[in-house]
């Protein structure tokens, strides 16, 4: 085992405890950013000229990073794992006032907004991120 590949594994494996261990997301992206930061400074001084190797281990740091951060947003927002908590008795049911307040997450990051009727529809961000979304899910059979 190459140096290099020794800091790839060594990065995968600390980006895999911080994501168990770091609850956040803030705190998980800052936390995986130095991670990766160190890990590919680190095997940037022993890559011993194989810069192409380097710069793909270190994208590939990146990639997982970024994945392993998408994760953890998802389970942290993710109304069906509260509602399915919620009906297994773990938590007191307000769905309302959860779905209340995922909608007004939606609102704060510009994807819904509020009518005159108080009902909340789609801005014109939300509708290109659920068209592109709708495109990827397709393409990626994650419709199936």
């Amino acid at each position: 085992m190459t140096g290099l590949e020794a800091y790839g594994l060594a990065a995968d494996a600390l980006l895999a405890l911080a994501f168990w261990f770091v609850r956040g997301a803030a705190r998980f992206a800052a936390c995986g950013a130095a991670i990766v930061a160190a890990c590919a400074g680190g095997a940037f001084a022993a890559s011993a000229g194989r810069l192409d190797e380097w710069a793909l281990m270190t994208a590939g740091l990146l990639a997982t990073a970024l994945g392993l951060l998408i994760l953890r947003v998802m389970l942290v927002r993710s109304v069906s794992l509260h509602l399915l908590g919620r009906a297994g008795g773990l938590h007191d049911a307000d769905y309302a006032g959860d779905i209340q307040r995922r909608l007004l997450d939606l609102q704060s990051g510009g994807m819904v907004r509020r009518g005159l009727d108080e009902r909340f529809a789609l801005t014109s961000a939300g509708r290109a991120t659920a068209a592109l979304l709708a495109v990827l899910y397709a393409v990626l059979r994650l419709d199936r």
